[in-house]
């Protein structure tokens, strides 16, 4: 009888499981943070940072300015045909070789943070940035 009873309740938790799985895959990815919008910020340098993340959890557009007179952007800028690149769960990577990479993190749904390697001169610059969603 004892058996049974065991038994009984890991069905009944395993049931409760396979309910929840169901609940969330039918939500699509509603539980999961939202990242899509309009995004910008800063660099160590103080110069504007900016990107758009798609609806298809995507960046797309990510642009910057090194100096007051060199500005950064994917290598077809911000035109339909502009590259993309996804987002792993929380950060994502921009390779825009030979000018510049780029790899970020955001925090919560709102902040957003990460490092470029700037190798389109010489002298390759390492900078840092924050950016918030607006």
């Amino acid at each position: 009888m004892q058996m049974y009873r065991v038994a009984g309740r890991v069905i009944a938790g395993l049931s409760g499981l396979l309910s929840l799985a169901f609940v969330l895959l039918s939500c699509g990815n509603a539980g999961m943070p939202t990242f899509v919008g309009n995004w910008q910020g800063t660099t160590s340098q103080g110069q504007p940072l900016s990107f758009v993340v798609k609806g298809d959890n995507t960046v797309f557009c990510f642009e910057f300015k090194v100096t007051d007179s060199q500005f950064r952007s994917l290598g077809s800028g911000c035109d339909s045909s502009a590259l993309s690149y996804l987002i792993n769960v929380d950060s994502f990577f921009v390779n825009s070789a030979p000018t510049f990479t780029a790899q970020g993190q955001f925090h919560g749904r709102t902040m957003a943070m990460g490092s470029i390697k700037d190798t389109a001169d010489i002298n390759p610059i390492d900078l840092m940035w924050t950016a918030s969603k607006q």
